[in-house]
């Protein structure tokens, strides 16, 4: 079923075809530094939230997290939620107990998204979303996380949908050994049915996965087109010098090894580099065997390879998650600049135009310090061109790679510094992609790892005012479909949670559908919603999409998500549950809505249309009012000049 209802924002600065500072706009004046780590919709107002590491006021913290909520009448972040200092349990007098990962998730399927800390001595904290408590799990549902004799290595929790029990977000724990954990949620193997759990009592099981997992390669995409986002992580092979990546299935099989690369590239990413609707993969990487950038100093480029989906990538004529046979290359060590499938984009072909001087990604960055972050590859269409633009810090500057030759491949780029009231520009600046006002434009905020005190506050951010009047846009969420109306009196709702639950986003959610180009040439673009938590990355809970120019709907329009009704290790694996709906033609410059409601009756799940902007209304009037009058105004005179031969019919007879 589809709904239309419209959104009319306000406020944005007028587009000035550039990007626009309003760091002095959004943030609160004299906020010290903090580091972002996740974004979430904390309270349920259909806005982007971040949860940083810090408070914001007075010196950094390292063992403090908050929340800071977008509020959209003064358009400005404020200060929601502050957690105690956290200590090393049993230590006294108390040791200051550093945050390694935030990530966030309903784990309890109450319509409140929840906050999951990991700490630097292995342990789990949550905020529960409903009573704004915070708790620490049981130490009993935890393997070991740290070994004392390894220093400068943290753990890694990611959230992941992996079983599928009631589609809840399990965690997955890198411990410091190299050992890969599923922290399996066990809230749905009593639970009497999916559409609501509530309570605060988190249970996980460990179940340990693989063992010489890097730390940083876990995320989760649907790499076969058949909406079904699956676990996947990098197995380090020692003395060869590669990395091979597996696709976890559920435990009723062998791990499968999709591909391998060097061990000196970096954390990936998952994006459809071509715009093919398959998902392809992203590394901060070396170009040759230099010392600094193999020991993690630098990287000289990115590695980009594609997934050559046997028989195309594209929807069936009613199931856009029919799926395909995904088939990737493999990368060798002191691999050159070009492959079999894949490319590795050197920053010495960027080093002209605006991006002078241009010469390293920072390929890594310290975990230890409280504003410290590893790097990430971050990626987003901001221009709306239907083709992903990397986002990047590097030794000069926060750094946007526009793709200039579409779906071309080996693909290129322009280069361009991203400039704010930072003092200096340097690979300290790192930026990631934000949707300030909800509006589809996709703006970037900076945060400065190692501010000094003339440095200002430590986060900065700069407004999207490109004119991109012609090139179209979609946003797009997976809800997880929680009725609240199905609480009971012993387990009630939060406060303020409706149905939809609007702030309850479903990890691990695909999204998969088609639309015409200007050319008229048929598309396919995907993604995995909330697909990477690890190591902040920092990914939007709704998914944004450029469509470029275009006179087309958007067709077969598709969701799925991981599910299981079973125990893991029974006789059947998870599978996903997912509709496409091939006769909703949705309109572009809008949001979609998914409400997968109820969860294991795909075909009854709601989609509801938003129109992001008052224009539409606007469009919509003229074109009734033009439509009356092309068509009313020949029927009023016909219907004038029948009354007319009706009285003269009469007085003929009179």
């Amino acid at each position: 079923m589809l709904l239309v209802s419209t959104v009319v924002v306000a406020w944005p600065p007028q587009a000035n075809g550039g990007w626009e500072d309003v760091t002095s706009q959004i943030f609160p004046p004299g906020m010290s530094p903090v580091r972002p780590s996740a974004l979430v919709d904390w309270n349920g107002d259909q806005f982007i939230d971040m949860v940083v590491i810090g408070n914001g006021v007075g010196s950094a913290q390292s063992n403090v997290f908050s929340v800071y909520e977008w509020q959209d009448g003064n358009h400005s972040f404020v200060l929601a939620y502050q957690s105690p200092p956290l200590s090393v349990v049993g230590s006294n007098p108390a040791v200051a107990d550093a945050i390694s990962n935030v990530v966030v998730g309903d784990f309890n399927r109450n319509g409140r998204n929840d906050v999951v800390v990991l700490t630097a001595s292995g342990t789990l904290w949550v905020l529960h979303g409903s009573s704004q408590s915070i708790t620490q799990v049981n130490s009993s549902m935890l393997p070991p996380v740290v070994d004392g004799t390894i220093s400068g290595t943290l753990p890694q929790l990611s959230a992941i949908n992996v079983f599928g029990r009631c589609a809840l977000p399990d965690l997955v724990l890198t411990t410091t050994t190299g050992s890969l954990y599923v922290l399996r949620n066990t809230l749905g193997d009593t639970a009497a049915t999916c559409d609501f759990i509530g309570g605060e009592q988190l249970s996980f099981e460990p179940i340990l996965i693989d063992q010489n997992v890097e730390p940083l390669s876990v995320l989760t995409a649907d790499v076969s087109g058949m909406c079904n986002a699956q676990l996947l992580y990098g197995v380090s092979s020692g003395a060869s010098g590669l990395v091979t990546y597996r696709l976890y299935n559920d435990g009723m099989a062998a791990s499968t090894d999709l591909f391998s690369v060097p061990s000196y590239a970096g954390t990936p990413i998952a994006v459809d580099v071509n715009a093919d609707g398959a998902t392809d993969f992203a590394f901060p990487f070396c170009t040759s065997t230099d010392a600094a950038c193999q020991s993690g100093l630098s990287g000289y480029s990115a590695l980009l390879f594609v997934n050559n989906a046997v028989g195309g990538a594209t929807c069936g004529e009613y199931d856009c998650c029919a799926g395909f046979i995904s088939s990737y290359p493999n990368v060798p060590v002191g691999s050159g600049d070009q492959g079999a499938g894949f490319s590795v984009v050197s920053l010495s072909s960027l080093s002209g135009g605006s991006c002078p001087g241009l010469s390293t990604f920072p390929r890594t960055l310290s975990t230890n310090g409280p504003l410290s972050m590893p790097h990430v590859v971050r990626f987003g269409d901001y221009n709306r061109d239907s083709y992903a633009d990397f986002l990047s810090a590097t030794n000069i500057g926060p750094a946007i790679l526009t793709r200039t030759n579409g779906g071309a491949f080996p693909p290129s780029f322009d280069c361009s510094i991203i400039s704010t009231s930072a003092a200096g520009n340097s690979n300290r600046l790192i930026p990631f992609y934000f949707d300030i006002e909800e509006d589809g434009r996709l703006d970037i905020i900076i945060m400065d790892t190692a501010p000094t005190t003339n440095d200002g506050i430590g986060l900065y951010s700069v407004w999207n005012g490109l004119s991109m009047h012609e090139d179209y846009f979609l946003t797009a969420v997976v809800l997880n479909g929680v009725n609240v109306n199905a609480a009971t009196a012993a387990n009630p709702a939060p406060a303020g949670v409706g149905f939809p639950a609007t702030a309850a986003t479903q990890v691990g959610a695909v999204h998969r559908f088609q639309w015409q180009d200007i050319d008229t040439n048929l598309r396919t673009q995907e993604f995995t919603q909330q697909g990477a938590s690890q190591s902040h990355s920092l990914q939007n809970p709704r998914v944004h999409f450029g469509l470029g120019r275009t006179f087309s709907y958007i067709q077969n329009y598709a969701s799925g998500i991981h599910f299981s009704t079973v125990a893991p290790g029974t006789s059947a694996s998870s599978t996903a549950l997912s509709y496409t709906w091939s006769s909703s033609y949705l309109i572009p410059n809008s949001q979609v809505v998914v409400i997968p409601y109820p969860l294991t009756n795909p075909s009854a799940w709601l989609i509801k249309l938003f129109l992001s902007s008052s224009k539409y209304i606007t469009l919509l009037i003229i074109s009734l009012a033009t439509a009356l009058a092309v068509i009313g105004v020949p029927i009023v005179i016909l219907k004038y000049r029948e009354m007319q031969e009706d009285n003269a019919e009469m007085k003929r007879h009179a």
